[in-house]
């Protein structure tokens, strides 16, 4: 199990409330469940344009060092939303789920077959 870190550690970069820290109000807490809860539930794409504007905003604002890092988060969210299929000569269906597990960081991945959907 992950212990706690000793100091802030994504704060800094605006990735991270750090509630091991600070305190977080209800309805900041409740917010952000909110907008992961979206995001997990096909929301990227609305995501993704709030992310645009926030960039084409800071470009016209000339602050393009924070333009660059809304457009780095508009590609991650790209790479972890890209549909992955797998190709399988037989026709059984089947349902698949695999996990990774590293640092304390934890990825589930699942296929439903056909039949399952």
């Amino acid at each position: 199990m992950p212990t706690m870190p000793d100091r802030v550690c994504l704060t800094i970069i605006g990735q991270c409330l750090a509630p091991c820290e600070f305190e977080v109000s209800k309805e900041t807490n409740q917010k952000m469940v909110q907008d992961i809860a979206k995001f997990l539930n096909n929301g990227h794409q609305l995501v993704k344009e709030d992310l645009r504007t926030k960039m084409h905003t800071a470009s016209d604002e000339l602050n393009f060092e924070r333009a660059k890092e809304l457009r780095d988060q508009i590609h991650h969210i790209d790479s972890v939303m890209e549909k992955q299929k797998m190709n399988i000569n037989d026709t059984v269906n089947r349902d698949i789920f695999a996990y990774s597990v590293d640092k304390g960081w934890m990825c589930v991945q699942v296929s439903l077959s056909e039949a399952a959907k």
